[in-house]
Formats: C-alpha cells, structure tokens, sequence
C-alpha cells in the first residue's frame, strides 16, 4: 500500500512546479558563491584551498539562505494539491491510512531535497572547475587528477572513496 502511495505522489509531483525550485536554488546558489569567492579572493582573503573556500561559501549562504526555503517550497507544492478544490474530503474517504499518505508525501519531498543537493555538488564542481581553468590554480586540478584527497583538499569532506574519486575524474 505504502508503494502505490509513493507512485501517486510522484506522478501528482512530476508535473509540478517543483522541480524548477530543485534545479534553480541550487544554480544560484552556485552563482553566488562563486561571486562571494571571487569577491573575497580578489582582496586576498583567503590562503587556503579554492576548494575549500569555495564549498565552504556556497555551503554557508545555501544552508542559511536557500535550503529552508527549498524544503518549504517543496513541502507546499506536494500538498497544495490535497488544498486546490477541498481535496481534503475525498483523500480522507480513500482506504488508505493517513499515515501511509504522509508517509509518502515525506519519501517525495525526502527525494525531491536529494536531487536539490546532487545537483548542488555537480553545480559547485562546475563553477569550481571553470575558477580553476580561469585563475590557472594547480590544486584544483591535483585534487581530480590524483584520485586521492589531500589534507588540505576539502571539497566534500574527503568522502569519496578512491573508485567514486576516479568516477568524478572520468566525467570531468
């Protein structure tokens, strides 16, 4: 029952508005810290790992700024369905338990949040590859090329295993 409830939410989820908010905080939020880099680096801030100072940038203005805000516009778009027409009545009359409904609508918006934050990493490892090609800094491309962390490599925590790390290598 749980699994045909979390089919229907995401066919009610796969055309909403939504997913222009997954794909579009996460660019901007790209872009900004991007321009709050290259802001704070052009005054010699920094005597770090662009790295480093990138993701800790992005990460800051995204997990104050536009995450909260990600996680409400999502949570609202998957029941503003049930809100349109008093669609309240007719889900309450259905078999199934409230619980399950919930339930479902939390593993949509749970996945719905995930692919904002992969596409967060796959943004920041763009921008932070176009700094590193522009400004010709060498440990950017040391921290792909060597399929191993660094100590003063930061960019994802050094979770990356050594096959996801050589994975990263071949897209790039």
């Amino acid at each position: 029952m749980l699994i045909n409830a979390i089919r229907a939410e995401n066919l009610k989820s796969r055309h909403s508005n939504m997913w222009v908010a997954v794909t579009v905080l996460p660019l901007l939020t790209a872009a900004i810290g991007a321009i709050i880099y290259g802001i704070n680096a052009s005054v010699s801030l920094y005597d770090g790992d662009m790295w480093q100072q990138l993701w800790l940038q992005t990460g800051l203005f995204y997990g104050y700024f536009f995450f909260p805000i990600l996680i409400a516009i999502c949570a609202s778009f998957l029941w503003r369905l049930e809100h349109i027409n008093h669609n309240w009545n007719s889900l309450m009359t259905t078999p199934i338990p409230r619980s399950v409904i919930f339930i479902a609508k939390l593993v949509v918006l749970a996945k719905s949040i995930f692919t904002a934050q992969a596409l967060l990493m796959i943004f920041i490892i763009i921008v932070g590859k176009g700094i590193a090609d522009h400004t010709g800094f060498k440990d950017a491309a040391l921290f792909f090329q060597s399929g191993r962390c660094n100590s003063n490599v930061d960019l994802i925590g050094c979770c990356f295993t050594q096959t996801k790390l050589l994975k990263v290598r071949k897209i790039l």
